[in-house]
């Protein structure tokens, strides 16, 4: 994956986590109260059909640093 994504953008790509379970317990290990990665498809009635496959990996990070009172 990491290779295909670095010869489309002509570049190095590090893909951080490897899944959003590790990618939400490292934010939460750096301090965020609360994190969750969302997926675009699961927005899809709101923003409309995500038709590219490169969608399915992105994820939409939400985090707070404290949770509201």
């Amino acid at each position: 994956m990491a290779k295909l994504l670095s010869s489309f953008v002509r570049g190095r790509v590090h893909l951080h986590f490897r899944d959003a379970a590790r990618a939400e317990d490292a934010l939460a290990t750096s301090g965020f109260a609360a994190a969750t990665l969302h997926r675009p498809a699961d927005f899809a009635g709101i923003i409309g059909p995500l038709e590219a496959a490169s969608a399915a990996r992105v994820r939409v990070v939400d985090a707070v640093t404290r949770r509201p009172k």
